[in-house]
Parts: C-alpha cells; structure tokens; sequence
C-alpha cells in the first residue's frame, strides 16, 4: 500500500498529489522539534539575564546591573536580546539608555526612504555590555514563571524529538489502514 493521502477509496478522496501524508506528518514534526528548540533556547539560554538580575536584586533603575556585573556572560543571541526586538524585552528593561545609546553613522538615502515608504519606525540600538539592565518589579512574578529553568531541559528536548519521530513514523504506517477500514465501514452502512 502506498503512503500517500492521494489513494483511492469509495466514500470520500483528496485530490492534490502534492500533498502526500508524509508531507504533512514530517512537516508537524518539524513543526514540534522547532519549538522545543526555541523553547529550550529562550528559558534556558534568555532566561538566564532574567533568573541572574532577579537574583542580585536588580529590581530598579537604582539597582541595574550590567550583564557582566550580573554574571551572564554577554553573547551576541543575549546583547541582541536584551537591547533588540525580543519578548525579554517585556520585563528587562535599560536604565541608562543615553549612555550605552549607539551613535552609528547616518542611513543611507535608500534606507531612509524605504523606512518612510513602508512606515518603518527606525529603534535606536543600544551597546548591551554598557546597558544597565533591571526587572520591573510589577512584572518580576511574571517574569520568573515565564523564564523558570525548571521544566526545560535538554534532556527533555530531546525524549520529545524522539518521541515525536517515533509517532509520526507510526502515523505514517498507519493511518493509510485507519482510512481503508473507514472507508470499509461506511461503505458496509451506506449498503445496509
């Protein structure tokens, strides 16, 4: 039998030859391993800026740390995380933003253009080993919950990827026999 969403049966069919049921089950587990992935990397790895200020108190503009004084060591991922378009942003915030703002040389004419024809609102950048960072204190709960290192790890990724790809190969071998036998079953009611 073969393995594709595109056979024959009597009560109902699926027309498009394109979309194959290995297709479509490889594309979930895709799906399923990307998110583990960036779930492990944004409560482990990100979580870590978090976990740390929350730790040394770092609750207010008075009490910001620098990464480095906070103890994380400042990767490019987290620099960009922390003064970039990320969910961190939503409880890390930069208590001295004039000192640690970028001065970087003008946009191009091109660039300037592109941003007003599609209204693009050019953010300033920040240097993340001078940017002082704290958590909100009325989002510090918040925060933790959402950035527990409890709950993700590795070795959990990884059971889940397994996992996964053994369901999915046995969704592949079987569902073409679930359809046939729903096919069977109909037809046996509809000629009753």
């Amino acid at each position: 039998m073969t393995v594709t969403l595109a056979a024959f049966y009597e009560n109902f069919t699926f027309d498009n030859p394109v979309t194959t049921l290995p297709i479509i089950i490889w594309g979930l587990f895709a799906g399923f391993v990307i998110a583990g992935i960036l779930s492990y990397y944004n409560k482990t790895y990100l979580g870590a800026v978090v976990r740390s200020l929350v730790k040394k108190g770092a609750n207010c503009p008075e009490n910001a740390l620098t990464l480095h004084e906070a103890g994380v060591r400042a990767d490019a991922l987290r620099c960009r995380a922390v003064c970039g378009d990320s969910a961190l942003i939503k409880y890390v915030k930069i208590a001295n933003p004039e000192e640690c703002e970028i001065k970087g040389g003008k946009d191009s004419a091109f660039v300037r253009g592109l941003c007003r024809f599609f209204s693009i609102e050019r953010k300033k950048k920040y240097d993340a080993k001078k940017a002082k960072l704290y958590v909100l204190e009325e989002k510090r709960i918040q925060a933790e919950i959402r950035y527990t290192d409890k709950g993700t790890s590795l070795a959990q990724v990884a059971i889940g990827i397994v996992a996964a790809f053994v369901v999915a190969v046995v969704a592949i071998r079987c569902i073409p026999y679930i359809l046939e036998l729903v096919d069977s079953v109909i037809t046996m009611y509809k000629n009753l």
